[in-house]
């Protein structure tokens, strides 16, 4: 590897800044300064910078907090696409209306993940938000029309939900 370096995959946290909650979130994400956020000109510099070190480009997982929030987030992923990455996000799918669907197919993401915590009642209490569940789920109905091929959904297991699972593989 020394030699010839093999980088599969690269995680970016591009924002800390999250319309959520989440009981379970590590990055204490939510309301935050964006003061120590890497600009996009930075993250820029250093994919092309890791262009040239590496034999094959990484395929780019883009996490938050919530990635939508970062500001122009759409044109920073479009100029990263055309650098010849390949990109797919988690998110918890608020954000993504009709118009948000169709920036995202072309800014080229590929693959998206959404994060789905239960049934409804389940689901808004982990993320403690009152609709986030009917938006996310409506995010899915939205992607999988627009013809995303790998449309996921990220669940984390806990007490409330553990029992819901059978279900929420059904709907």
């Amino acid at each position: 590897l020394y030699q010839k370096p093999s980088l599969e995959s690269l995680f970016i946290e591009m924002t800390l800044n999250c319309n959520e909650h989440c009981r379970h979130c590590g990055s204490k994400c939510g309301d935050v300064a964006m003061k120590n956020t890497l600009t996009d000109k930075e993250i820029l510099d250093f994919l092309k910078d890791l262009k040239k070190k590496v034999v094959k480009k990484p395929f780019l997982n883009i996490t938050g907090g919530e990635p939508l929030m970062r500001p122009g987030f759409t044109d920073l992923m479009y100029e990263i696409s055309k650098l010849g990455y390949n990109w797919g996000m988690t998110t918890n799918g608020t954000l993504i209306d009709e118009h948000m669907v169709k920036l995202l197919k072309y800014a080229g993401m590929k693959t998206v993940s959404v994060s789905i915590d239960g049934l409804e009642e389940t689901h808004n209490w982990f993320r403690q938000t009152k609709d986030g569940y009917e938006r996310s789920m409506r995010a899915v109905e939205l992607l999988v029309q627009e013809s995303f091929h790998n449309v996921m959904i990220t669940t984390v297991v806990h007490k409330r939900n553990i029992h819901q699972l059978d279900e929420m593989y059904e709907v």
